[in-house]
């Protein structure tokens, strides 16, 4: 749902006010007791919305649409070190074949083959593949 500039800076300044109202009334309740664990969690609950208020005030994405888009960035940039490990190896043969083992480029790809390898096993590790 979208919200007017207007009606967020309302509903800023009113969860504002419930906020400092709850904090007031939290000073008068016996710290342990259902009534200030309640008390608690409203505070709390009211600056998460204070914030994500204040996030879309300043034209911040949702949270979600934030973790999705990082997602996404993360499964592109793994798919292509997915391509680039199966393209090195007929790049190396290729150069193996013109007998061109001993040149810079054989020995970069050599290099990059055994990085990429390193990366995709550190990823395997922790459960990515």
């Amino acid at each position: 749902m979208t919200y007017t500039k207007e009606e967020l800076n309302d509903a800023l300044r009113a969860i504002g006010s419930l906020i400092n109202k709850c904090e007031k009334v939290q000073e008068k309740l016996r710290e342990g007791t259902p009534q200030h664990s309640l008390t608690k969690n409203r505070i709390k609950a009211f600056r998460i919305a204070s914030d994500h208020i204040t996030g879309a005030l300043e034209g911040e994405p949702p949270r979600g649409e934030a973790d999705s888009a990082r997602l996404e960035k993360f499964e592109n940039a793994y798919q292509g070190l997915q391509d680039s490990m199966s393209d090195i190896p007929a790049r190396l043969e290729a150069l193996r074949s013109a007998g061109k083992e001993k040149t810079v480029t054989y020995k970069e790809l050599v290099a990059q083959k055994l990085i990429n390898n390193n990366i995709l096993m550190f990823f395997e590790r922790y459960g990515i593949e």
